[in-house]
């Protein structure tokens, strides 16, 4: 009798069989209608080990994350900027090329400044005009990890307000509000324009600030971010702070107990420390969304620690040279693979004969690693595929 792998991979690389290159289910299935000894976690050691499987998959469109969990106004603000781009005529709109974004993570207050470049002192010039001017002592700067935020000059006004910049370190998920927003007032900017017939945006942002902090928002709970960055009384602002990370969790699903939502999860179904993995693309929500065409990494890293105690679970990871990744991870980014014995060849860089062995040794670019692991490789290693 054939080997279970062996005998797996004849079913699913047999186009006419009607589990071919199908999930994990359908595979067991179809798989048990001929051998009995067959288990669902033999085929799932057999799928990690077929890149046709660990490459493609569903784009998780939704997924739970670790909240932005805010007690009240004035206390986090995250900024980002606006990339206007030179098709929209710079001269047209008193040379702007970006607009840095301001928005308190609890009110959605938002503020806005329009900029000739993104350097740092520019950067540290509008940071600072922001916060001289709001009624708030903000503690926190949440941003992304642009090089333009963590100028000298932008640290300097930092310390000024003693506020402490951070990122968050993933990256599909970074500063997620400043983001929402960007696409939001992108989205109504180039509207009007389209209605206007006009390139000229300069003088519309003024109203559309307005419109969007005194419209109502779901996530305030229908109220507005003007009425909401005002809130004084301890009480209401407690309250509404739970509301809306009950309002939040609802978006996943019936329950929106967050003690017990969806986090009651097995030691099996956590990704154990020293799985191979590969990462979900940052790309995987843009031209991929459809998931026809890979949607996680060719690269493989490997699980270096798991952060149970949190709620959801995340996942630290490290590369095949044993570097560690910067950031957390989500289950839901994660494609478990077999440890590897064979990899792709993007191309041979160069070759060179070995004096000592006499042997031809290829310099080599791995398909989908950077230019990190490029390794000097005998030609006899070479396999053809």
């Amino acid at each position: 009798m054939e080997n279970k792998h062996d005998f797996l991979k004849n079913i699913y690389v047999n186009v006419e069989h009607p589990a071919s290159f199908s999930g994990c289910t359908k595979l067991y299935k179809e798989s048990r209608k001929i051998r009995k000894d067959i288990t669902l976690d033999d085929v799932k050691k057999f799928l990690q080990s077929q890149d046709s499987h660990t490459l493609h998959g569903l784009v998780p469109q939704k997924f739970l994350k670790k909240p932005v969990l805010v007690s009240g106004p004035g206390i986090l603000v995250s900024s980002d900027l606006i990339d206007m781009g030179r098709s929209l005529k710079p001269s047209l709109n008193r040379n702007t090329r970006y607009i840095i974004v301001f928005i308190d993570c609890f009110s959605r207050k938002l503020k806005i400044y329009p900029l000739t470049n993104k350097r740092g002192d520019t950067i540290a010039e509008k940071l600072n005009d922001f916060l001289s001017h709001s009624q708030y002592r903000y503690s926190l700067l949440w941003v992304d990890e642009g090089g333009e935020y963590y100028s000298k000059a932008t640290k300097n006004v930092c310390a000024k307000y003693n506020i402490k910049m951070y990122s968050v370190h993933n990256r599909r998920f970074k500063a997620s509000l400043a983001e929402r927003v960007i696409r939001t007032l992108k989205q109504k900017l180039y509207k009007i324009m389209t209605h206007l017939n006009t390139e000229k945006y300069i003088d519309l942002l003024p109203a559309i600030v307005t419109a969007y902090n005194n419209s109502a928002h779901r996530g305030l709970l229908g109220d507005t971010p003007n009425n909401v960055h005002q809130l004084k009384n301890r009480d209401e602002i407690d309250l509404l702070a739970k509301r809306m990370v009950d309002q939040k969790l609802s978006n996943y699903g019936k329950s929106i107990n967050r003690d017990s939502f969806k986090y009651e999860v097995s030691q099996r179904d956590i990704v154990q420390v020293g799985t191979y993995v590969r990462l979900l693309l940052n790309s995987a929500e843009g031209i991929f969304s459809k998931s026809y065409r890979p949607i996680f990494t060719r690269e493989i890293f490997i699980v270096d620690r798991v952060n149970t105690s949190g709620k959801p679970v995340t996942y630290y990871l490290r590369d095949l040279l044993d570097e560690t990744i910067k950031g957390v991870v989500y289950r839901s980014e994660l494609s478990p693979v077999e440890k590897p014995t064979t990899f792709h060849i993007e191309k041979i860089l160069k070759t060179r004969l070995c004096k000592d062995s006499n042997q031809k040794l290829h310099l080599v670019k791995w398909s989908g690693y950077p230019d990190k692991f490029n390794t000097w490789i005998k030609k006899s290693d070479l396999e053809k595929v």
